[in-house]
């Protein structure tokens, strides 16, 4: 009773930090360059007009409320910025961390301990210009119950965060789920959630987290980098089928999460075969991969700056990254790795489409844009890179309906920057004002927040 009485506080503490939002009010935002839909030529000198939590239109002027009939209208002031749509990470833990001791916390944290982690890291997430999120779970059933909970908590405008879709537990095969790090007993206790060993099972697994919540499908198809036992395919053939097929049936995406080992192109291979639609990781892939890909109409979701940031820059300092914790032979692994030419840049090349996806909980929530950054660095181009983070996750995802771009009818989802991000990408790791389904998150006016 005591825990719930006091996650109850945190969350009242969380929710009192809400900003306030007119439900059918009228705002109107001048902006200075706007960049309505990432890829398309930018304009100036717009009006996006607001009613409630959308957009009902973009015209071009500073327009008044007059010039729309009405008497009143909350106005925006953005005339010295660059606005674009809000950003989108296809790949967060958000009831994780990166912090040494987070393997254990995986048995000693309660649902209430996550629901607070989850919720903290959010606001963190939301507040750096991300306004849509997918979570991709742990396989552990408190990290599953509480990413829901916060999820919804959000959803209903309790308490300030993105947009949340949930994976929920990873689909894994039976023997070979990358959370296997205690003894059975202890396994059996905690998770983890979503393990299959037949097509029929697998499909069982499938129906079962859409029961639970899931928003999409995410499935460990390949051996991990940190895992001992790392095969190139964990799942058959029939059984990538019968998991892909069943998710398509009830609606959702699919995500193929893993082929970060040196074996697992194979397996990514096979998965874009059987219908995956997102390919997540992909350290190694072969010359078939990205032709697969491109075949089949998939999105590429590769993680950069969580590699950079998780060992030190020399064999010396392996220990001085995020995840410097990990044991020593696993840090010689990923220092290897910063060394070679990443798949992005191999995916890019080869015309693959890009989608923003930056594993934080690796590193600090909140330091997601460092993705967009890194991007740019490695040669990726700074529209291509917005497109990743904006356009292109929002239709990996099947909800550029809604979000992605700012257009009418859609979402009010929108960041503004000081600099234009087109001539310097690192303006996005400062974003002066941040709105997410039409909440006001964050807003720095001659560098004082409103």
């Amino acid at each position: 009773m005591k825990i719930f009485v006091f996650t109850l506080g945190i969350i009242y503490l969380l929710a009192a930090g809400m900003p306030a939002s007119a439900e059918t009010g009228l705002t109107l935002i001048h902006t200075g360059t706007l960049l309505a839909v990432p890829g398309k030529q930018p304009t100036t000198k717009q009006t996006i007009i607001l009613r409630g939590h959308h957009i009902e239109d973009i015209r071009s002027g500073y327009l008044t409320p007059s010039d729309l009939g009405e008497k009143s209208a909350r106005v925006i002031d953005l005339k010295d910025s660059f606005v674009m749509p809000g950003m989108i990470d296809t790949h967060v833990h958000l009831t994780t961390s990166n912090r040494p001791m987070d393997g254990e916390n995986t048995v000693t944290s309660t649902e209430s301990d996550l629901t607070i982690l989850a919720a903290i890291n959010a606001k963190k997430i939301v507040e750096a210009g991300f306004t849509t999120v997918m979570d991709m779970g742990t396989g552990r059933r408190a990290h599953e119950r509480a990413i829901y909970a916060t999820r919804d908590f959000i959803a209903s405008g309790n308490i300030p965060g993105p947009d949340i879709l949930a994976a929920g537990s990873p689909i894994s095969a039976t023997g070979y789920s990358r959370t296997g790090r205690f003894r059975d007993d202890v396994e059996n206790i905690i998770g983890p959630q979503g393990v299959c060993h037949s097509p029929d099972s697998c499909r069982y697994r499938v129906r079962e987290q859409i029961k639970r919540g899931a928003d999409f499908i995410n499935v460990y198809n390949s051996g991990s980098l940190l895992a001992k036992n790392s095969p190139a395919q964990t799942f058959s053939d029939a059984e990538l089928a019968a998991i892909a097929d069943t998710a398509r049936m009830l609606g959702r995406v699919v995500v193929a999460d893993g082929g970060n080992s040196k074996s697992s192109a194979a397996g990514i291979n096979k998965a874009i075969k059987a219908g995956f639609s997102i390919i997540d990781t992909v350290t190694y892939p072969d010359d078939q991969t990205f032709k697969l890909l491109k075949k089949h109409g998939g999105y590429f979701a590769p993680h950069l700056y969580a590699l950079i940031a998780a060992v030190g820059d020399t064999p010396e300092t392996l220990e001085q990254g995020t995840m410097g914790w990990l044991p020593r032979p696993v840090l010689e692994q990923l220092y290897k790795l910063k060394a070679e030419t990443p798949s992005a840049i191999i995916g890019y090349r080869a015309g693959a489409t890009l989608i923003l996806s930056s594993d934080s909980g690796v590193f600090p929530h909140g330091d997601n844009a460092h993705e967009l950054v890194t991007y740019v660095d490695l040669g990726i181009s700074a529209m291509d890179t917005l497109k990743a983070a904006t356009v292109n996750a929002a239709k990996a995802y099947r909800i550029y309906h809604r979000t992605g771009s700012l257009e009418a009818g859609k979402e009010a989802d929108i960041i503004a920057m000081r600099e234009n991000p087109l001539d310097n990408i690192k303006t996005v790791l400062d974003p002066i004002f941040v709105m997410s389904d039409g909440h006001i998150h964050r807003w720095k006016n001659n560098g004082n927040p409103q």
